[in-house]
């Protein structure tokens, strides 16, 4: 079994590759690279079916998702990895994908799963790698909140950033759409998929036409009918607690005492609170 890495021209990209390439070596796999003019013309002589292909999709363009499929077609298994979920574009944040983080220390937790990663593939030929879209429900968080409390959303991001290296959760919020996306059928496809939505609640997410008429009622739906957990974090005083269907959930904090009116020590551990709570959800 080969391994074939492709290279995409970033600085970060071929960093993390070398030091794949070189635990594949360890193990004794043959490896090889595919360069991103040989990728973007579909020269893929040098990978077989059965061989195993890793793809870095840190935002990823047209190019890679192209890519993807050629691949998946000529029968060779995939393996995905990024340096952030939320670096993942969302038309590919269904597929199960290895979190490679920004230094050294974040990608000791990549390199080993990984090494059990090939081991697998070596010894099940016919197993679904992480490249292949998963029918399970995955382990996305979608986030909902008011651009009015951006604020309290970079800081949430900070609490779940661990979860996400480990590539224990896909977190999701409107930051992840570019200039140019679909931005509404965006948001339609990180709704269908979220296993866990977190709201961040406030005078101004009540007040948004569009998150009362597009974004909770999938979310509410998805509550009662396939078991999405909704995380409410009462941002600011509102009407929470007086509105019947957001108030059936219970709330990280206490509805009387908003993160707006805490000491920052407080804030911080609703926050540790709320990443708790998802890691709950998502251990296996």
């Amino acid at each position: 079994m080969k391994i074939a890495f492709f290279l995409n021209g970033s600085e970060p990209t071929f960093r993390i590759m070398s030091i794949l390439a070189d635990v594949a070596r360890d193990m004794g796999f043959d490896s090889d690279y595919v360069g991103p003019d040989v990728s973007l013309h579909g020269n893929h002589e040098r990978v077989r079916p059965g061989d195993v292909a890793v793809l870095d999709i840190t935002r990823a363009a047209l190019r890679q998702a192209v890519e993807l499929g050629s691949l998946r077609e000529a029968g060779v298994r995939v393996v995905l990895i990024a340096a952030s979920s939320l670096e993942i574009p969302g038309d590919l944040s269904g597929y199960r994908t290895l979190i490679y983080g920004n230094s050294l220390a974040d990608s000791q937790g990549l390199i080993n799963t990984f090494r059990r990663e090939l081991r697998a593939l070596e010894e099940k030929p016919d197993a679904d790698p992480f490249g292949w879209a998963s029918d399970e429900k995955g382990n996305s968080v979608f986030i909902s909140y008011s651009h009015t409390d951006e604020q309290y959303l970079r800081r949430l991001l900070v609490h779940l950033r661990p979860l996400d290296r480990q590539g224990m959760i896909n977190v999701w919020s409107d930051q992840r759409i570019e200039v140019g996306d679909p931005w509404r059928e965006k948001i339609e496809e990180a709704l269908e998929g979220a296993r866990i939505a977190v709201l961040l609640i406030s005078a101004d997410f009540l007040a948004s036409d569009f998150i009362v008429n597009d974004e909770l009622p999938p979310l509410l739906a998805k509550a009662q009918g396939h078991g999405t957990r909704v995380l409410p974090v009462i941002i600011k005083a509102c009407r929470f607690v007086r509105d019947p269907q957001l108030s059936k959930f219970q709330a990280a904090n206490n509805p009387k005492n908003p993160l707006a009116g805490m000491a920052e020590h407080e804030q911080e551990v609703v926050y540790d609170r709320v990443a708790e709570a998802i890691e709950n959800v998502v251990q296996p």
